[in-house]
């Protein structure tokens, strides 16, 4: 994990707020739905990533974002983490 990403996932952890409004943004449920229908088990990576083993989280993130209009919309969701 690169330092941005780690200042994100801190930002989102110390502000549930803010985690909740991006996943409730059209954006954020484009996401969520994409995580929560990849091959099963969401619950169980959300639950390693919150111990902290991200390596299941990561995987099914790096395959959103190499299908098509992925990278774009996790780069706007990661713009409006930063404004």
């Amino acid at each position: 994990m690169d330092d941005s990403t780690r200042r994100i996932a801190r930002e989102l952890k110390n502000n549930p707020a803010l985690l909740r409004d991006i996943m409730t943004s059209p954006d954020g449920r484009i996401l969520l739905d994409y995580l929560e229908s990849d091959g099963g088990g969401f619950q169980n990576a959300v639950q390693s990533a919150a111990n902290g083993d991200t390596g299941d989280m990561v995987r099914r993130l790096r395959r959103f974002m190499d299908a098509p209009g992925g990278a774009e919309l996790i780069d706007r969701l990661c713009r409006s983490i930063n404004s």
